[in-house]
């Protein structure tokens, strides 16, 4: 077994290319919990970024620097997807607020 907080994959030049588990680093507050996958592309940047923490959990897909899809959704059923240009404008959104779900109206089973 081995046990980490942290996980890098590096490309034959020594380049950061996958990191697995916490993300703390220049991207991130170092007191964060977040724990994910980030896949970089040759120069370092963030290419496609599945995260979780306490609150919420992501993925999206960057563009030239800039986020160009995602989704996030929080434990309390709230969700949303947004699709971006290159230069990072959202030109489409969607979202699914938090409801509260009804009281269950099943029937009790009887035998």
């Amino acid at each position: 077994m081995v046990r980490t907080t942290r996980l890098e994959v590096i490309d034959r030049n020594g380049r950061v290319r996958v990191v697995i588990g916490t993300l703390a680093n220049d991207d991130y507050d170092e007191d964060d919990d977040t724990i994910g996958v980030s896949i970089r592309d040759a120069r370092g940047r963030e290419r496609l970024v599945l995260t979780t923490d306490d609150k919420t959990c992501a993925a999206s897909v960057t563009g030239s620097g800039n986020n160009v899809a995602g989704i996030d959704a929080d434990g309390r059923g709230s969700v949303s997807v947004y699709v971006a240009a290159p230069d990072g404008t959202v030109v489409q959104s969607w979202a699914q607020p938090h409801h509260h779900r009804p009281p269950s109206t099943s029937v009790p089973r009887t035998s």
